[in-house]
C-alpha cells in the first residue's frame, strides 16, 4: 500500500483538477480578469509540486484550493449575469414610467439600484461589490416587467371575463 504521504499527494492532483479546469474556462474571456483568477493560477502553481510534509499541510492545501474554484466560478456568473440584470432593471423602469407601478417600493429600489450601477465599470470591480450588485439587481427587473406587461394586465383580464360570466 501507498504510504500516506503518497495518499495525499495523490488527493491533491486530484483536488487541482477542478481547479485548472476552471482556470481553463476563467482564462477564456477577458473579462473574467481580476485578482480571483489570479489567485487562482498561482494556487495551482504553489500546489503542482509542494514541499509539503504534513497533512495539515495538505488539508489547508485543499481548503484553498476549493474556495478559489467556488470564488472563481461565483465571479464568472456575476460578471455574466451583470449586463442582461441591468438591462432588465433599465426595462422594467422604463416600462412602469408614467404608470401606477411607478409608487411601488420596488419601482423605486430598482431606480435606486440601475443609477448607483448603470455608469459603473463592473469588470473592475472587486469581487464583493459585485456580488452585491448583482445581488441587488437580482431578477427584480424582469419581476418589475412582468408585473407591468403580463401578470397584472393577465389577472385583470381574467378578473373581468369572470365578473362579466357571473353578471351574464
Amino acid at each position: 500500500t501507498a504510504s500516506l504521504a503518497v495518499q495525499y499527494a495523490q488527493m491533491l492532483v486530484k483536488a487541482l483538477e477542478p481547479a485548472k479546469e476552471e482556470l481553463e474556462l476563467a482564462n477564456e474571456k477577458d473579462e473574467y480578469r481580476g485578482d480571483t483568477r489570479d489567485q487562482l493560477a498561482k494556487a495551482i502553481a504553489t500546489y503542482t509540486n509542494p514541499p509539503f510534509h504534513t497533512v495539515a499541510e495538505y488539508d489547508a492545501a485543499f481548503a484553498e484550493i476549493d474556495m478559489l474554484v467556488k470564488k472563481s466560478q461565483t465571479r464568472r456568473a456575476n460578471i455574466d449575469a451583470y449586463p442582461s440584470s441591468l438591462q432588465a432593471i433599465a426595462d422594467g423602469i422604463e416600462n412602469a414610467k408614467g404608470t401606477k407601478y411607478e409608487k411601488l417600493d420596488l419601482f423605486i429600489t430598482l431606480e435606486e439600484v440601475y443609477n448607483q450601477y448603470k455608469d459603473v465599470d463592473y469588470i473592475a470591480m472587486d469581487d464583493e461589490e459585485l456580488n452585491k450588485a448583482v445581488s441587488l439587481m437580482g431578477s427584480n427587473g424582469t419581476l418589475l416587467n412582468n408585473m407591468v406587461n403580463t401578470c397584472v394586465p393577465l389577472l385583470t383580464k381574467q378578473v373581468t371575463e369572470l365578473a362579466a360570466a357571473i353578471v351574464a
